[in-house]
């Protein structure tokens, strides 16, 4: 018996002195099926679907002239049987590689395009939206450029619109679940014009007088006939894209509740119940609920990721339940801490130190929670016994959450690396060095490390300003005023209980922003009558001196405390000569300020009682 090798050799596919199409590359892994035995091949792929052989043609010229050749019709037969629910015969003006194209493959058959997801079967088309509105066309206006008069068109149109199906792209033209008996084609629906202008055209030569009247009779109903039965071959289709789709709904269903069994097996198994199990994660419910089994290879997959929710899950419930335990003494000390607070707000160090909920955090006020039994007071005393160590603990929380605003300002502002492949395709092997310097530009945005003092002078530039993006997920209105980092660290302290960085948003300058424009810093710094270097220690302090004043003499600042909003308040009002003086000339010119605002600091009456608190 002949192999598939020795049947090309035979044959002479290859041409003489020149190497065979079937040792190129194309072949690949496959190669080795050449040394197959012809009927153990065709056994191997009686057991494939349609559109695995249409797959398996394309590897090499020689397995698509093969397995395309009417000799090859039982391969087709055979892998159109193996589809469940069972495939509906294919008509009979297609064949059988043509009708597995047509119902398999998504690629339309105009243009090519891989995405044409609506198959029109009495048509025997799959055309894209695009190759759709070009190849089809209404009824009336395809009789308008046929040049049919509206005298004797409607009798004529009447029966030129039964000749050829009309376009269906979806299930929207409804009945599709019964057996059409008549058709119901008419000038409103659409056309396939490269199937209906020929017949057409056809109809209407045999309609003129010197035409048969029995052939034109008989050319009516052949062609009726087939409309007729090519809609019901569309249904039919439809019906089955319906029962294959609710089979592999409920296949999937079934795998889905099989590998989530399996899931949960293998964790009990290491020790975990399923109380223990989160009961809204995304990223567990993506692991879990997936429309296949679970193969060892997955679970060695998902494990460490599954096992590494479970153990945050344990964590945060140890930590809810040491709260609840110890909530009473909680409460107490965070009563105290917040008087400690509250005694000298002209000092940067309390101002910036961290919320209640954090401070209760600090490894010796957790000591101090849990030094007596959760029955007993936690006295004032006992907070001010340990407050030396707390601020020790304090300063190096805040130097971590500075560190994390100076990576989230780093992240922000540095330039983006250049990849070769964001060029347009034709410019790309012009552009010189342009793979090198894409390197380069990764190595020094991967190298953002800064030491303490470099992450001070980059927290301290005027131009590092923040806002608070928990108002999406708390109603706290001063979230959306611009703070400096100081002023950000006093906000979540009043205003917000845990720290997270993920709620901090870097405002940039120059972004698009009204108020943030590329010359807010020096707009700032000359209206509060400071140096081009000055820093946010030099404005917070001169910010917490009094009340404001603006020369404008419109929309004073109000009367409000000293407040890490104060900042934002100002660049938002400085924004003024761009957004109201320019439409209010009159107003401005009796200020005197020639549309320039100049701040002053009136001493108001929580100055002094914040100054005499922290004196005394």
């Amino acid at each position: 018996m002949l192999s598939m090798e020795e049947g090309k050799q035979v044959g002479g596919s290859a041409a003489k002195g020149r190497k065979p199409l079937w040792q190129g590359r194309n072949v690949g892994k496959l190669r080795q099926m050449l040394n197959v035995p012809m009927d153990v091949f065709f056994e191997i792929i009686s057991h494939l679907e349609p559109k695995d052989i249409l797959q398996l043609s394309r590897v090499s010229k020689e397995l698509r002239s093969m397995l395309r050749s009417p000799t090859s019709r039982h391969v087709w037969v055979t892998a159109r049987k193996n589809v469940e629910p069972a495939l509906p015969e294919p008509p009979e003006d297609m064949s059988e590689p043509l009708y597995a194209f047509l119902v398999f493959e998504r690629f339309c058959q105009g243009c090519g395009h891989g995405r044409a997801q609506n198959a029109d079967y009495a048509l025997r088309v799959r055309l894209c939206g695009n190759c759709w509105r070009t190849d089809t066309a209404k009824g009336k206006d395809i009789c308008r450029f046929l040049g049919l008069s509206k005298k004797d068109s409607k009798d004529v149109a009447e029966v030129l619109y039964t000749l050829t199906p009309k376009g269906t792209r979806s299930w929207s033209d409804g009945g599709w679940d019964m057996p059409l008996l008549t058709l119901d084609q008419s000038a409103k629906h659409s056309y396939y014009t490269p199937q209906f202008m020929p017949v057409a055209k056809q109809y209407l030569a045999m309609c003129k007088p010197s035409g048969d009247p029995t052939a034109l009779m008989r050319f009516v109903e052949e062609r009726q006939a087939e409309t007729l039965a090519r809609r019901n071959f569309h249904m039919d289709m439809l019906r089955w894209e319906n029962a294959r789709n609710n089979a592999q709904y409920h296949a999937g269903a079934d795998a889905q509740a099989e590998r989530i069994a399996d899931i949960h097996n293998n964790l009990s198994e290491l020790g975990y119940e399923e109380s223990e199990f989160p009961r809204y994660n995304q990223d567990w419910d993506q692991m879990l609920r997936q429309p296949r089994k679970l193969t060892p290879r997955i679970w060695n997959t998902i494990r460490p990721k599954l096992l590494a929710i479970l153990d945050e899950q344990r964590g945060l419930r140890e930590a809810e339940a040491f709260r609840l335990k110890w909530i009473k003494r909680r409460e107490h000390l965070q009563m105290h801490y917040k008087k400690f607070l509250q005694q000298d707000r002209t000092s940067v160090e309390i101002r910036t130190l961290p919320s209640p909920a954090d401070a209760v955090e600090l490894p010796c006020m957790k000591e101090l929670v849990t030094a007596e039994d959760p029955d007993v007071d936690l006295t004032e005393a006992q907070f001010l016994a340990v407050r030396a160590t707390m601020l020790d603990e304090a300063r190096e929380y805040g130097a971590r959450v500075k560190h994390e605003l100076a990576k989230k300002l780093i992240a922000v502002h540095k330039p983006k690396p250049i990849s070769p492949s964001r060029a347009p395709p034709r410019k790309r092997r012009s552009v010189a060095g342009a793979s090198s310097l894409a390197k380069s530009k990764q190595v020094e945005a991967s190298d953002t490390e800064l030491d303490s003092e470099e992450e001070h002078e980059l927290l301290e530039d005027v131009n590092s300003v923040f806002r608070c993006s928990s108002i999406r997920y708390r109603p706290v209105t001063n979230c959306s005023f611009y703070m400096s980092y100081l002023g950000l660290l006093e906000h979540r302290q009043s205003d917000h209980d845990t720290w997270r960085v993920q709620d901090v948003y870097v405002s940039k300058p120059g972004s698009g922003c009204l108020d943030l424009d590329a010359g807010f810093s020096k707009r700032l710094l000359s209206a509060l009558g400071l140096g081009n270097d000055a820093t946010h220690t030099e404005i917070d302090e001169l910010l917490h001196s009094g009340r404001p004043k603006c020369s404008c003499g419109k929309l004073l600042i109000p009367n409000i405390e000293a407040e890490a909003t104060m900042l934002g308040r100002l660049i938002n009002h400085l924004a003024l000569p761009s957004r109201w003086l320019q439409t209010n000339n009159s107003q401005t010119a009796s200020t005197g300020s020639g549309g320039e605002h100049r701040i002053t600091f009136e001493r108001c009456a929580f100055v002094d009682t914040a100054a005499a608190a922290s004196s005394g």
